[in-house]
């Protein structure tokens, strides 16, 4: 037992006319009493081209005043320059520590499928010091 199409001749036409005046989706829905979903479902059945929705402009913000007065930031301390606080956090992450000599080879032993316990023992990369 198959249910009776919502769409007819007369709906179609009616898309297609609300379509080419740039409505979008849901409008369309809206006026045919139907979801968006069911009207871009009939605009590809039927063969039409969707519309693309772009982004909205982006505004220029204008210069705020004073901001070229305001005093410079305090420099990063010691420990966060040259990466120094990444180290522990990819120790945390994988629970070892990887070289930073090694960590190409060891990405690349991963991406070829190699299992980790594999790749540490071929690097000799000590998992659980």
């Amino acid at each position: 037992m198959s249910a009776k199409s919502f769409w007819n001749d007369e709906r179609d036409r009616k898309l297609r006319e609300l379509h080419a005046q740039g409505l979008t989706g849901r409008k369309i829905g809206d006026q045919l009493g139907v979801s968006n979903v069911s009207v871009a479902r009939r605009i590809k059945v039927l063969g039409l081209e969707p519309h693309i929705r772009l982004p909205p402009p982006v505004s220029k913000v204008a210069p705020v005043k004073g901001v070229e007065d305001a005093e410079p930031r305090e420099a990063a301390p010691a420990a966060m320059k040259g990466g120094a606080h990444v180290r522990p956090y990819k120790r945390a992450r994988r629970g070892f520590e990887v070289p930073a000599h090694l960590e190409d080879r060891y990405f690349e032993l991963l991406k070829g499928g190699v299992p980790i316990a594999e790749a540490c023992r071929q690097l000799g990369i000590i998992q659980n010091p």
